[in-house]
């Protein structure tokens, strides 16, 4: 039995259907971290990715970002709390 087959694919098929972006590596241990939009496997998050999105839903009504580096700090954080997890 396949666990990407029945599980993995299934589940990744679930998320583009619901309008998710999806990255599918296929079967087996992915090797090539960039195509997770990361730098190392480390990574718990996809930190470009987070802090477009975040910029894009807190936005003034003329556009403009009102967060600032506290956003960089709380990324920051969370990213130690999963590192020690």
């Amino acid at each position: 039995m396949s666990e990407y087959s029945f599980v993995e694919k299934p589940f990744l098929d679930q998320l583009d259907a619901l309008g998710w972006t999806v990255i599918d590596q296929g079967p087996g241990i992915p090797t090539d971290p960039t195509k997770s939009l990361r730098e190392n496997f480390r990574e718990v998050t996809l930190r470009d990715v987070f802090n477009q999105a975040v910029r894009a839903n807190n936005t003034t009504d003329d556009g403009r970002t009102w967060l600032t580096g506290k956003l960089r700090v709380k990324v920051d954080e969370a990213e130690e709390v999963a590192a020690h997890a």
